[in-house]
């Protein structure tokens, strides 16, 4: 069994895992039941920004996004310095 995409389990609790689990071998009545803390992060689409040249739009949604795409916004671009600008 594996967590779920998007959890992780905190610092330290592998560790607390391993020393109940250490305990059970070494005793039959060791507690069986330990609490772990877990990180939970989902990354959601939207809103999102999006770019054309130095004009920005956020969109809020698939439709939103297809017409902002068709009006030339896109994914941010960092302009290329000139020749023999650094």
């Amino acid at each position: 069994m594996s967590l779920p995409s998007g959890a992780v389990l905190a610092p330290g609790e592998f560790q607390k895992i391993e020393k109940a689990l250490e305990s059970l071998a070494k005793d039959a009545h060791a507690p069986r039941e330990i609490s772990a803390k877990l990180v939970l992060h989902i990354h959601n689409e939207y809103p999102k920004l999006l770019y054309k040249g130095k004009k920005s739009v956020q969109v809020a949604n698939s439709e939103e996004e297809e017409q902002a795409t068709n009006d030339g916004f896109g994914a941010f671009v960092p302009e290329q310095p000139k020749e023999g600008e650094e």
